[in-house]
């Protein structure tokens, strides 16, 4: 498949049961591609 979807944002969430809790992001990905 070819790789054309480039990343627009990402985040970084702890899921629990009933939240999602976002937190600071380890990664930098703007500018990659989605595969």
């Amino acid at each position: 498949a070819p790789i054309e979807v480039p990343v627009s944002s990402d985040r970084f969430c702890l899921l629990t049961k009933d939240h999602a809790i976002h937190l600071p992001s380890p990664f930098e990905n703007q500018g990659n591609y989605v595969i």
